[in-house]
């Protein structure tokens, strides 16, 4: 107390004000403090102490009952006893243009409390309810519109979080207090507004994470609100939409060059031209999109580790949190493979026996063999051209075998035994990245539907397979284990006659 009396003084403040909350009355401090200090007398016989303690006890009573007394407004008690018609007679007193600031804000010294989130915290939703309903009702006078939408998201940014989070039930009520509907129709229809600018953007004018908040929410019935497929369709329209495009139409052209460096151009005769686009696309493909996918693996693993996000398998092996959204999961494989592919490259294992003298030295060897050959041929008539001639077929052979004149080739003995891995991990990243872009879906209702059907018919359809895999199993054992004595079921089982 004597050390720093404003931040004690504070500290008391801000537990009065929680007292006003629980509704406890102020004559019960008085008896508490007379309690208290009888029982600090039977543990000391010094009255210094004694005193002090009683003067300490009744400054904390009296900074206590003060602050209950100014806390405690009309709209509390009516909020204690969770009644909307209480409520809503207690606002009926506020005066004009002090009402939605009665219902958000209540200040004590430095200390503020609010009683709609006290009323979240307490549970009292029907108080709560009521509360969002009265802010958002636009009420007028001769001289002014009063609408408390623009209070609500000042005094509290992330009320759309906390009810995520606390009370999901009152959000179809905010959201439908952002919508108004004239009274009056044109040729048969009638003019909406629609209030979605806090949801968009904040106080600092930056993009709101209202959405982030309802999808990590979920619920079906929330999500297809109007004011949130408005909302949703603006972002999607006016800035997600070209990002995303952005980013699939980059790797739609990633993907393409894999396919044609994996599955084209290995059907075409080899060349060096052929040898050349091959390496220059692997390159590319290791350099572009595998840097790029292990950059964003490595930020999202960092982020969840600083934040100490993880998810528990059922080994007890805990891993980043990231990783339990099957598109990162896919992501992580598909840098596996790649990872993989680049060690076991043939390309760069051959690089090792490449001999640009190769061809000179293959020239030497040929026309050294049709030396050979003319020499076999002239000793013919001699009758000693037979073993000239077999000497000279191994060094024919030999020329027709050699690779090491070919530039980033992937024939050599090192590169045959690496493709034997490469090949089969070539196949598992192009399915991988043909699994990435059934992101695109989501530019079609009709076939982001089919997608999320077939999403939650794997399950069904993996226990599907393992019930007949039962019964096949299960029949097959008891079948075997019968005696054939038909001559008919004999020519089936004629091991068991």
């Amino acid at each position: 107390m004597y050390r720093d009396p404003k931040k004690v003084v504070e500290d008391i403040s801000a537990l009065g004000l929680r007292h006003v909350g629980y509704g406890i009355p102020t004559e019960f401090f008085a008896p508490f403090v007379s309690g208290a200090c009888e029982v600090i007398s039977t543990m000391t016989t010094e009255a210094t102490v004694e005193d002090a303690y009683r003067w300490s006890l009744n400054l904390v009573s009296r900074i206590l009952v003060r602050t209950i007394n100014e806390g405690s407004t009309i709209v509390m008690k009516a909020i204690n006893t969770n009644n909307a018609k209480q409520l809503e007679k207690a606002v009926a007193c506020a005066p004009r243009g002090k009402r939605s600031m009665w219902l958000l804000d209540i200040t004590v010294g430095t200390q503020s409390i609010s009683p709609l989130y006290w009323s979240i915290e307490s549970g009292s939703l029907e108080s709560a309810k009521a509360m969002i309903r009265d802010l958002l009702i636009i009420r007028a006078d001769r001289d002014n519109y009063y609408y408390g939408a623009d209070d609500l998201f000042t005094r509290h940014p992330d009320v759309i979080k906390r009810l995520c989070a606390d009370a999901r039930a009152l959000l179809p009520g905010l959201f439908d207090g952002l919508i108004w509907r004239s009274r009056l129709t044109q040729d048969g229809q009638r003019r909406v507004n629609f209030y979605i600018k806090h949801l968009l953007q904040d106080a600092d004018g930056k993009f709101n994470k209202c959405l982030d908040w309802l999808c990590e929410a979920g619920g079906p019935e929330i999500m297809c609100h109007p004011v949130v497929e408005l909302f949703s369709d603006l972002v999607w329209d006016g800035i997600a939409n070209r990002f995303f495009m952005f980013g699939k139409c980059w790797f739609l052209f990633t993907l393409g060059l894999f396919i044609i460096s994996q599955s084209v151009l290995q059907h075409f005769p080899e060349s060096q031209g052929i040898r050349t686009s091959t390496m220059a696309i692997r390159c590319f493909i290791y350099v572009a999109s595998l840097g790029r996918i292990f950059h964003a693996q490595l930020s999202e693993a960092i982020g969840d580790c600083r934040a100490r996000r993880f998810i528990r398998l059922s080994g007890g092996i805990r891993i980043p949190a990231y990783l339990g959204m099957m598109k990162n999961a896919i992501s992580f494989a598909l840098m596996l493979c790649l990872m993989l592919m680049l060690a076991e490259e043939p390309i760069i294992w051959c690089a090792a026996t490449y001999d640009p003298d190769a061809a000179s030295k293959a020239a030497v060897a040929a026309a050294a063999a049709a030396a050979s050959r003319s020499a076999a041929s002239d000793a013919a008539d001699s009758g000693g051209g037979t073993s000239v001639y077999s000497r000279a077929g191994p060094v024919v052979a030999k020329v027709v075998v050699n690779h090491n004149a070919n530039l980033f080739t992937q024939h050599c003995p090192d590169g045959d035994v690496n493709l034997q891995v490469y090949e089969p991990v070539s196949m598992v990243a192009m399915l991988l990245y043909w699994t990435l872009i059934l992101d695109l879906s989501v530019v079609s209702t009709r076939i982001s539907a089919f997608v999320l059907v077939c999403g939650r018919t794997v399950s069904e359809l993996g226990l599907t397979l393992l019930a007949m895999a039962y019964l096949i199993v299960a029949f097959a054992s008891a079948i075997s284990s019968l005696r054939v004595t038909t001559t008919k079921l004999s020519k089936a089982f004629p091991m068991r006659c």
